[in-house]
């Protein structure tokens, strides 16, 4: 539900472990709260909800972070991407493999 919110520039409030880490910007694209700690999930809900200006800006900020590493379009380039080098290791002559092959 992250990414969905991003996509939608909307600032996300989620756990601070996992995963969540990697993709929410604590201040920046939304808040993390302390996990297992209610009084946390709410003190960043009324944060996200007390100044609109700033939950603008986090929006804008998730919104910019989701269209530069989750858009469709980013995800078709990776892929792509993840083809071509799959093909090239395939098209490779046998006993020219540079990563753990054999001679």
């Amino acid at each position: 539900m992250v990414v969905e919110a991003m996509a939608a520039g909307v600032p996300a409030v989620a756990a601070g472990h996992g995963a969540f880490v990697a993709l929410v910007e604590d201040g920046v694209a939304g808040l993390l709260h302390r996990p297992g700690d209610p009084a946390s999930l709410a003190a960043c809900l009324r944060r996200v909800t007390a100044d609109p200006d700033r939950n603008q800006r986090m929006g804008r900020a998730a919104r910019r972070r989701y269209e530069q590493d989750f858009s469709p379009a980013v995800g078709l380039e990776r892929l792509v991407e993840e083809y071509r080098t799959s093909i090239a290791a395939r098209t490779q002559p046998r006993g020219t493999e540079t990563m753990g092959g054999s001679k």
